[in-house]
């Protein structure tokens, strides 16, 4: 089955809660597109101070779109544009959002 990328560049995203999080290293995975997207967030002092992708794949498009961990950390937001050119780069986006407020959001990992 094709993948259909408007569902992917269209996805919703929400906000999260930063000064809610407490400091450690969460992790996210968003398991479509092509995917699994897997990523880890590190929250410290209610920031994000870093997000690095779990495992590196070898494709263009992935790596062009790892791109948005920078705007990410940058804007201390995820509900942003993504990168142009790497639909793959919502779904990174995604998958933070799942570190940050899904089950294991309130359960930090250092």
């Amino acid at each position: 089955m094709p993948i259909v990328l408007a569902k992917y560049r269209n996805m919703k995203i929400n906000p999260v809660e930063l000064d809610q999080l407490t400091d450690g290293i969460y992790l996210g995975r968003f398991d479509e597109a092509g995917g699994p997207y897997e990523v880890k967030v590190m929250i410290q002092d209610h920031k994000i101070r870093d997000i690095k992708p779990r495992e590196i794949r070898n494709s263009h498009y992935v790596r062009l779109a790892a791109g948005i961990f920078g705007k990410v950390i940058e804007n201390q937001r995820i509900d942003i544009d993504g990168i142009s050119g790497a639909t793959t780069s919502k779904c990174y986006v995604k998958a933070i959002e799942n570190a940050l407020s899904g089950p294991e959001a309130s359960i930090p990992k250092n």
